[in-house]
């Protein structure tokens, strides 16, 4: 399953999955078309470094994404991704918590 899914109509989306192609889409000209960006199978993160001492990782909950292709003219393509800043969250690992003894 692919990060991306095209869009087909309105109401529908085909999945666009680069490892499983059929003979007929194996060629650069099937590719063109709108894609839009699928979240439940998309992780945007982020590391920022601390202290100078240690990296804070984390993740963002709210975004979208939309990919035009165009094969026959690639400076016509675009890519266009949202972030909602406050979306973000640090994760803290277990390696990172002081240790209590």
């Amino acid at each position: 399953m692919g990060i991306f899914t095209r869009k087909t109509t309105a109401s529908s989306v085909a999945v666009l999955d680069r490892d499983n192609f059929d003979a007929a889409t194996r060629t650069i000209a099937d590719v063109s078309g709108d894609y839009v960006l699928d979240p439940s199978h998309t992780r945007i993160g982020f590391s920022a470094r601390h202290a100078m001492v240690t990296n804070v990782r984390g993740q963002f909950d709210t975004f979208e994404g939309a990919a035009h292709i165009d094969t026959t003219d690639p400076a016509a393509s675009t890519v266009r991704v949202t972030i909602k800043a406050g979306s973000g969250e640090a994760i803290t690992s277990l390696s990172a918590r002081p240790c209590s003894t």
